[in-house]
């Protein structure tokens, strides 16, 4: 039914796993143990396509302000000043992309995580199982999201989401 999502998920995973591995190995050499934590947009709902419908204007607005942002730090200094402090990510052209990307686009690249809670469950184990993330902060108030439907979204995940992980 989404039939890019996995090959897009690969280009999100092939930017964000040599960043963390970076991460773990400077941990290593310096005899420290690693804290990794992540954070993802989550929306839950009954259905796949409910969920969709519910969260798109508010998925395409909160990556639409993140594009916003990154636009912000691609002059040669500030460029430069971020790829010397070791957050050279934030200078990827992949940023630059999110806000020419569709809600659609978004969802099936795993940026957001939206769907049923067994979907979501399943992203979340799918991506703790490749990236070893010993902490999960889900993001359920994004891009201007009624407040109901963003508290539905913690709800459902604490109850139907979370025991699956404990």
């Amino acid at each position: 039914h989404y039939p890019l999502r996995r090959q897009r998920q690969m280009c999100i995973r092939d930017r964000f796993i040599p960043g963390r591995d970076l991460y773990l190995a400077a941990c290593k050499q310096h005899g420290q143990e690693p804290d990794f934590g992540y954070s993802r947009v989550v929306y839950i709902a009954d259905d796949m396509d409910t969920a969709r419908r519910e969260a798109a204007d508010a998925v395409k607005r909160f990556f639409g302000l993140a594009d916003e942002a990154m636009a912000t730090l691609q002059d040669d200094a500030t460029r430069q000043a971020l790829i010397e402090g070791g957050y050279q990510f934030y200078t990827t052209p992949a940023l630059l992309e999110l806000g020419k990307m569709s809600a659609d686009d978004i969802i099936d690249a795993g940026l957001a995580f939206v769907g049923t809670a067994e979907s979501v469950a399943r992203q979340l184990t799918d991506f703790h199982a490749e990236a070893g993330f010993n902490e999960f902060c889900i993001i359920s108030a994004f891009g201007g999201l009624d407040t109901n439907l963003a508290q539905r979204t913690q709800e459902r995940f604490a109850r139907e989401v979370r025991p699956g992980f404990e």
